[in-house]
């Protein structure tokens, strides 16, 4: 099992479930791993933070693809892309 929590802005709060990108590798994701494992992407509901939990046979697998989720969401609607908007 793996999990990786991704601090997101508030205002982010259920928009990213509607990006076809972090929503297209989650699926993608979902049939590369077919029966060997599962993959749950979940808002925390205290704090703003997305928690992205894998688990599978293949750690080296899951891990990855952990990260990969991660990396996305943190692209999209993480709290260091707004801090570089921000300073733009």
């Amino acid at each position: 099992q793996v999990m990786i929590n991704v601090k997101i802005s508030p205002k982010a709060k259920e928009t990213w479930k509607n990006d076809s990108e972090i929503t297209g590798l989650i699926s993608q994701r979902e049939k590369d791993l077919n029966l060997e494992g599962r993959i749950l992407v979940r808002e925390s509901g205290t704090e703003p933070l997305i928690r992205v939990m894998l688990e599978g046979k293949n750690f080296e697998q899951i891990n990855n693809y952990a990260i990969e989720i991660s990396e996305i969401i943190k692209q999209k609607v993480g709290i260091d892309k707004e801090k570089m908007e921000s300073e733009m």
